[in-house]
């Protein structure tokens, strides 16, 4: 079941990102042909607008999918839509589930999307990167310190990725338990968890960094690790509790 409700979120998704992902694969081929003509003043000036374009849909890349995908947790779990989601014979942590899950299938697609259009702009884009990395692969070898901030730092992306996506998720099922401005409450509790987030993370930098060494920089990043990981696991039981025992859909 857990299959079938994943497609029905993917499609859903997917039939509105496309034309973004179309428009922007097409703005960059054009791009790359005006690179070669851009002597010209006139056809200089407007290579300067595309790649102004390019810079705002590379940003928009990330962006995009998560918000159709947020927009699709509200529109099929609190909204007018919930009514025939929540009957359907499916767990809760499924649909739960199915959500987060969409977001990272997404952001995986927005790479490979970004890693096409970096090619398509400089056709030595991937050997370049792949120098970079063996680069960085020797220093993993030579300096261990390297090597575990390497992974933490990779923890840290994936730990952070979804606590947004459960802060954001549990905030909505928050704010939609209010009978009037659902969305305005949305926001004040997304305030509340930012300013309470962001005070927790300057206490406990404060505390660590006190004696900057390398050691401290890693564990800063181990404790930051931490307080994700718990902020997910209390995140997405409220967000469970909000959508099982106290949904409010009108």
């Amino acid at each position: 079941m857990f299959v079938k409700v994943f497609k029905y979120d993917f499609i859903s998704v997917i039939n509105k990102l496309k034309y973004f992902l179309i428009v922007f694969v097409g703005i960059t081929i054009i791009t790359k042909l005006f690179s070669y003509i851009s002597e010209n003043p006139f056809l200089g000036f407007l290579y300067g607008l595309l790649i102004f374009a390019e810079v705002i849909g590379f940003i928009a890349l990330f962006i995009v999918p998560f918000v159709l995908c947020m927009q699709r947790y509200w529109r099929t779990m609190l909204s007018d839509e919930g009514y025939l989601t929540h009957t359907l014979p499916v767990k809760k942590s499924t649909l739960l589930l199915s959500k987060y899950l969409n977001v990272f299938v997404f952001y995986i697609i927005a790479v490979a999307v970004g890693l096409l259009c970096a090619f398509i702009l400089d056709f030595q884009f991937f050997g370049t990167m792949a120098l970079a990395l063996e680069q960085v692969f020797q220093a993993l070898v030579e300096v261990k310190d390297v090597a575990a901030f390497v992974i933490a730092f990779i923890f840290l992306v994936f730990a952070a990725s979804i606590y947004l996506m459960t802060v954001i998720s549990m905030c909505m099922s928050l704010g939609a338990r209010h009978d009037q401005k659902k969305g305005l409450m949305t926001f004040v509790y997304l305030l509340v968890m930012y300013f309470a987030s962001q005070i927790l993370m300057s206490c406990i930098s404060f505390n660590i960094m006190l004696d900057i060494t390398i050691e401290s920089a890693l564990l800063l990043i181990w404790v930051v690790n931490i307080f994700y990981t718990i902020g997910i696991v209390v995140c997405y039981f409220v967000n469970y509790l909000m959508i099982s025992k106290h949904l409010n859909l009108q």
